[in-house]
């Protein structure tokens, strides 16, 4: 009888709108069952978004479309009834980099201008 883990959990800073991979990599005999907590509170699957399923290293937690709430600590319990391991990775969520795609130009002109048009741009930045 024995439950091992494998390697810590991988932390992770990616940008809105990604997709997040968290793995538990545990081994035993009897196979562990394992849970997925966030700031120790259970993870709570939502369709199309997030999951987590047995794999044959131990469990993935995936997490799609992230959103800066998802940012917290990631903490896999694994237990097989002799003897209970866990480790803890963060996943850090933040706003994307601003690159030109992500603006939008619209161009404003003076209406009152009888010698020249003074062209005026309005940057509106768009995350996503």
């Amino acid at each position: 009888y024995f439950l091992t883990l494998d390697e810590p959990m991988n932390n992770i800073t990616t940008t809105l709108g990604q997709t997040a991979e968290l793995h538990c990599k545990v081994s035993g005999n009897p196979p562990p069952t394992v849970r997925w907590l966030k700031n120790d509170a259970p993870v709570v699957q939502e369709p199309r978004r997030i999951s987590f399923r047995a794999t044959s290293y131990g469990s993935r937690l995936r997490i799609r479309n992230l959103d800066t709430t998802d940012t917290g600590y990631f903490q896999c319990v694994a237990t097989n009834g002799r003897k209970t391991v866990s480790t803890t990775g963060v996943l850090f969520v933040k706003f994307g980099p601003l690159v030109p795609s992500a603006f939008e130009l619209i161009s404003v002109y003076t209406e009152n201008a009888p010698y020249e048009v003074k062209p005026i741009f309005i940057a509106i930045a768009q995350y996503g």
